[in-house]
């Protein structure tokens, strides 16, 4: 897989579709250790499977914006929590959803 970076679709796996995306972080989060029943891997796997339901319907600003807040919220959370908040950010902005800028959303603050 090639990945290339810019600045309005922050990774961009070569042939993957939104949905196939998606997915991925669904089967990573449910495919977790059960031996770390940690909250934060529950959580990834809602936040997953909602944004996939976002993915196939015809999301609202407000919904939109909710989940942002929820991956920004969790991106400290590991590897996976972090690349799953990058491409959700990702595709809401090459949707044209209102999201704050790049340097913003990384920013180091914990809200």
């Amino acid at each position: 897989m090639t990945i290339a970076m810019d600045r309005s679709n922050v990774f961009k796996p070569s042939g993957k579709t939104w949905e196939e995306r998606a997915q991925f972080f669904i089967n990573y989060f449910r495919n977790t250790d059960e031996r770390y029943p940690e909250d934060k891997w529950k959580r990834g796997l809602e936040a997953a499977e909602a944004w996939l339901k976002l993915i196939k319907t015809q999301a609202s600003t407000d919904e939109v914006a909710r989940l942002l807040q929820t991956m920004r919220e969790n991106r400290f959370n590991g590897s996976g929590w972090h690349d799953l908040s990058l491409q959700y950010y990702s595709w809401a902005k090459v949707g044209n959803f209102e999201v704050p800028s790049f340097e913003e959303y990384l920013s180091s603050s914990k809200e």
